[in-house]
């Protein structure tokens, strides 16, 4: 008798562990580390944009280069080294008309135009992306997009709308422009304003 009652005492607490745990999961009170996701995020944006300045450098050069003649010639080839699965595209104007891209599944033609602010995240037909512009001396203007999130208009199965994966967040996270708006909010190396990640019940329990 003594040894089926210590049994039923084990499974009692054992069943009163795994309630515990199940509550525990789900009411939130194990906290996401909002700090940790903040950092890591603005770790990968920065790395995103040191990428983005390097090549840019490297198309401002053969731009202002006078000796040389066929310059769309050689960013074509800088662009194509770049492979398919470069995070940051790059655009090219000439007197506000655009003449060489990397990308051709990001429209970019209004990038030029003082709508959008150089340094600020904006958001484009397929997903929101900080944008990077260089006014070159010459007429040419350097415009880079850096992909924070893919957000379509009508998704399928191939279209899914969620964060690069380089930030690791769950697909259930939005991003809002609203320094206002609760959620973890992301600034740059100076320390501005760019968006504001907002993790909602289900994406904060697949980041516990």
């Amino acid at each position: 008798f003594r040894i089926f009652s210590n049994r039923y005492v084990v499974l009692a607490a054992a069943f009163i562990c795994i309630f515990l745990s199940e509550w525990l999961f789900n009411t939130g009170f194990v906290k996401t580390d909002y700090d940790k996701l903040a950092q890591t995020t603005k770790n990968v944006l920065q790395e995103k944009e040191k990428l983005s300045e390097e090549i840019s450098r490297g198309i401002e050069e053969i731009l202002l280069d006078e000796n040389e003649k066929d310059k769309f010639k050689k960013t074509n080839l800088l662009f194509k080294s770049l492979g398919s699965d470069n995070p940051v595209s790059f655009y090219i104007f000439y007197n506000n008309v655009p003449v060489a891209w990397s990308d051709n599944s990001t429209p970019c033609d209004s990038c030029f135009s003082g709508r959008f602010k150089s340094g600020s995240v904006i958001q484009l037909e397929n997903g929101w992306y900080k944008l990077n512009k260089k006014q070159l001396k010459n007429g040419y203007l350097i415009a880079s997009l850096i992909l924070i999130r893919h957000e379509y208009q009508n998704r399928n199965k191939y279209l899914v709308n969620a964060f690069d994966s380089e930030f690791n967040l769950p697909d259930e996270a939005n991003l809002v422009i609203d320094e206002k708006a609760d959620g973890i909010k992301i600034d740059n190396e100076n320390g501005e304003y760019l968006f504001t990640i907002q993790l909602t019940d289900k994406s904060e329990k697949s980041k516990k």
